[in-house]
């Protein structure tokens, strides 16, 4: 019996190597060849841990040198991607010249909350006044031109600049805009957009003069997998039992899932070669929809510093949503760049929180 026990163990362990050895391609892989990776880098926190359980139970039991040596071989290989997830930073500091950088995936403010959407619009606000950026990147932000739910002016008026770049993907007429925007209490000298085939997200640059240095802060929308409320039970049905989940229910959800992959890439290989083709130190902020262990974000990052890596303390989670409950929110800026305090407050506003750091050029 016992050693039936051990070869289930030994065969579960391998597939928690094969996982790992999955999500760790994740990165390099784009999606639009095989996609099926990046479910794995997805799973790979979960899979992580299932490493570490696995070394743990080896090594007070003693029954297999072999297994205790490959779990750790993977434990110290995915340590790099596990910080990704997790960090540990004590120098959290500000400096008088700090610049304060705030990313938010604003939700429209939460407009379709018919009863309470200006309530809630009003604690948007109160928390950007309480924080008073420098630099706002909005996702998924909305603009009212019929005077019924201000957005635009009330932020004007918060943040004392009329520096802004706003991008709308969808319009009605000139009653509703809905799209992504960038806000600065230091001049735009000039701003552009990236927009993409068959898909409402999108990427804004602004050029921002700040002092003598000019930076180019872009704000990137990428693709989303768009659930819908099916979706959501879904997956309320696979946390309550995974047994009661059939392969024909689970495919309209990983049919969405792939289609947002590949979008995703064909995004993020535009958005690095805009990075790296700017003349200038860059920022990039943004919703990427994607978690650290996956293709979109790797080749988004490149050489540039990730400022939770940078100066953020605790987990990265940045989603307020039933899946996944992972960072998808960044800020990134180029290596001249100092980032000197991360903050990611759980505010429970939008189904995002808002990224909040201080840099110093």
């Amino acid at each position: 019996m016992k050693k039936l026990i051990k070869l289930i163990l030994v065969l579960l362990n391998i597939l928690v190597f094969i996982g790992l050895s999955a999500a760790f391609l994740s990165i390099y892989i784009n999606p639009q060849d095989f996609w099926l990776f990046q479910f794995f880098g997805l799973g790979f926190i979960y899979i992580y841990i299932a490493n570490i359980v696995f070394l743990i139970y080896w090594t007070l039991n003693r029954i297999s040198k072999k297994m205790i040596i490959l779990n750790t071989i993977f434990i110290l290989f995915g340590i790099s991607y596990f910080n990704d997830f997790l960090q540990i930073n004590f120098t959290n500091t500000e400096s008088e010249k700090s610049i304060k950088i705030l990313s938010y995936n604003v939700r429209q403010f939460d407009l379709y909350n018919w009863e309470e959407n200006k309530i809630n619009r009003d604690k948007y606000f109160d928390f950007i006044r309480s924080e008073n950026p420098d630099i706002v990147c909005f996702q998924e932000y909305y603009e009212d031109h019929t005077g019924n739910f201000i957005t635009t002016d009330s932020i004007i008026e918060i943040l004392g600049t009329k520096n802004y770049y706003f991008k709308p993907t969808y319009s009605t007429g000139k009653k509703y805009d809905f799209g992504i925007a960038i806000f600065s209490k230091y001049p735009i000298l000039n701003s552009g957009f990236i927009n993409f085939d068959n898909s409402s997200n999108i990427i804004i640059y602004s050029d921002l003069l700040i002092d003598l240095d000019t930076v180019r802060v872009f704000n990137a929308h990428l693709q989303s997998i768009k659930f819908e409320p099916e979706d959501y039970t879904f997956i309320q049905k696979i946390e309550e039992s995974i047994d009661s989940v059939l392969i024909d229910d689970a495919t309209p959800l990983l049919t969405k899932m792939r289609d947002a992959y590949k979008l995703r890439a064909i995004q993020a290989d535009s958005l690095s070669d805009r990075i790296n083709k700017s003349p200038y130190k860059v920022i990039v902020c943004g919703d990427f929809n994607d978690t650290p262990v996956s293709y979109t974000y790797h080749t988004v990052k490149g050489d540039l510093l990730d400022s939770f890596e940078e100066s953020g303390f605790g987990i990265g989670q940045s989603y307020n949503g039933a899946f996944p409950s992972f960072r998808i929110d960044y800020i990134l800026h180029s290596k001249s760049i100092k980032s000197l305090k991360y903050k990611c407050p759980r505010i429970p506003l939008s189904d995002h929180f808002p990224v909040l750091v201080y840099i110093e050029l």
